[in-house]
Parts: C-alpha cells; sequence; structure tokens
C-alpha cells in the first residue's frame, strides 16, 4: 500500500499528522505536504476541512503546553491555505506549471504589496533582524559578525517569501508524488513540463537589469523569489533530459551530490540550475528526438 492510499483511506490519523508534523520542528512541510496531496485527490474542499479539524488540535495542544496558540494557528492556516490552493490547481488542471507558476507570482505580488504598506522595507528589515540578534543574545547564543546580517537588510522580505514560496513547491511536490502513487497523473511527467512562463520571466529580466543599476531593493527582492521558480525549472529541464534521452543508472543522485560537498559548490550548483532555468524560459532546452512527445 503507498503513502498516498494509505492517507486517502484513513481521515483520523491524517488529520492527526497535519497537525502534528506541522508542530514539530524541520517536518512542517510534510504536513504541507498531505494538504496538497489531499486536496488534490479529494479536492479543496475536503483538504480545507481536514485542516479545520487539525487546526483546533494545533490550538488545543499549544494553549495546554502554554505557548502563544494565535501565532501557531495563524502560520498553520496560512500554510495550510497555500497549500491547499496548490494542490487544488494541481488537481484540477493534472499539471505543475500553473500552481508553481501561481506561487511564484503570488510571492512577487505579496512583495509589492508589502513595500506598498510598509514602505521603508530596509528599515525595517533592520529593526526585524536587530530584534532577532537580542532575542538570540538571550537564549545564551551570539552571532559573531551582526554587521554582516544587518547588511541584508534590504533583502529579508525577499528572503523570507522566496524561502516559503520553496518550502510550498516541496510540499506541492512531495503531495503530487504520493498523488501519483495514488492513481493520479505521475509525478515525472508532470514536474517535465514545468515552466514559468514569460510573464514571470519578463519581470525577473526587468528587475535583474533594475537591480543592476542600484535602483533600489524591490528588483533584488524579486529576483530572489523568482530565482526559486528558475532554480524547479532548471531541475525540470535535467529531469526532461535524464527522461528523453534516457541516461543509464540513478544518474539523479549525480544532481544532488554537488548540494552535499560545502557551501561554496551548493551556491554555485544552484546558481547554475537557476540560469538554466532562466534560459530554458526564453530559449526552451528541452528539444528532442521528433518522435518523442
Amino acid at each position: 500500500m503507498s503513502v498516498g492510499t494509505w492517507l486517502a483511506d484513513r481521515r483520523a490519523p491524517r488529520i492527526a499528522l497535519i497537525a502534528g508534523l506541522f508542530i514539530l520542528p524541520l517536518v512542517f512541510i510534510v504536513s504541507a505536504a498531505i494538504v496538497c496531496f489531499i486536496s488534490q485527490t479529494q479536492g479543496w474542499r475536503q483538504a480545507l476541512a481536514d485542516c479545520l479539524l487539525a487546526l483546533v488540535v494545533v490550538i488545543v495542544v499549544t494553549v495546554l503546553a502554554g505557548d502563544d496558540w494565535w501565532i501557531f494557528a495563524a502560520s498553520a492556516a496560512g500554510l495550510w491555505f497555500a497549500a491547499a490552493a496548490l494542490g487544488g490547481l494541481a488537481g484540477k488542471y493534472q499539471s505543475l506549471v500553473f500552481p508553481i507558476q501561481t506561487a511564484v507570482a503570488a510571492g512577487m505580488t505579496g512583495i509589492g504589496v508589502f513595500y506598498i504598506v510598509v514602505g521603508d522595507v530596509t528599515a525595517f528589515g533592520e529593526r526585524f533582524l536587530n530584534d532577532q540578534l537580542v532575542q538570540l543574545e538571550q537564549t545564551g547564543l551570539k552571532f559573531n559578525q551582526p554587521e554582516l546580517l544587518l547588511e541584508q537588510a534590504g533583502n529579508m522580505v525577499g528572503s523570507i517569501v522566496g524561502t516559503m514560496v520553496f518550502f510550498l513547491t516541496l510540499a506541492l511536490l512531495i503531495g503530487s508524488w504520493w498523488a501519483g502513487k495514488a492513481g493520479n497523473r505521475p509525478i515525472l511527467e508532470m514536474f517535465i513540463q514545468v515552466r514559468l512562463g514569460y510573464v514571470v520571466g519578463g519581470i525577473a529580466a526587468v528587475s535583474g537589469v533594475v537591480a543592476m543599476l542600484g535602483l533600489g531593493s524591490l528588483p533584488g527582492n524579486l529576483l530572489l523569489v523568482a530565482a526559486v521558480g528558475f532554480l524547479f525549472q532548471g531541475l525540470s529541464v535535467v529531469y526532461w533530459h535524464g527522461t528523453v534521452r534516457k541516461w543509464p543508472g540513478p544518474w539523479f543522485l549525480l544532481l544532488y551530490l554537488p548540494l552535499l560537498l560545502g557551501s561554496q559548490l551548493t551556491v554555485i550548483w544552484i546558481l547554475v540550475l537557476v540560469a538554466l532555468g532562466f534560459t530554458d524560459n526564453w530559449y526552451g532546452l528541452r528539444r528532442g528526438p521528433a518522435d518523442v512527445v
């Protein structure tokens, strides 16, 4: 029995998993993946109903633990709503293209709204980072070079939103993998078609030019979010060639090996994948034999 089939047939355990995995550190992404899976296979209404019950569990547990329950509740509601929306889109269209495009576009739009509401984003980021540094010191930890962290205040919102888009996309992929095992379209067929399109690509290109000219921090923040999308498109290009050209053995292990060989190599490899995705978006790097669909 696959994970997807088990989750689909057992509502009470999956609600417990949605709530429990969200509360536990580092595994909240699996909680979101379950929501994506249910939204794909049983519809967004069922996913939101499960999330509502899981939200009650989260509130009860955090109240009993003496934590700030409203922070956990708001975070869970936001994460699960986004996961249900992306999963619903993937289930409706049997494709990952529109959900990933939506995640990136929503992230970029959110940054734009944030700039309008907050105004001086750099000053806001400095206050936020200073507060985080104070909290670290209160726990006995100390950041050795806080000035290096504060230099990134202008890009803080892009880093946060980009991270959120990354985790939501990863949750979508995991949920889609389970859904494929439960009878939906296989994830590989959908993933090798991922493409951000000209709208996001155009915004990214313009933002890159403006950022190089040093005209404000908004373009750089938009680029950080777009880069997450192009990272997945770059991976999609590699998987397309590996699938179409039938590369031998577990070739995909070599794809992720640089991520384990040190921080500098990891950054370089990520930039290569982002560049690959951006190039494919404009020039089309997925061209195989004529008989390959």
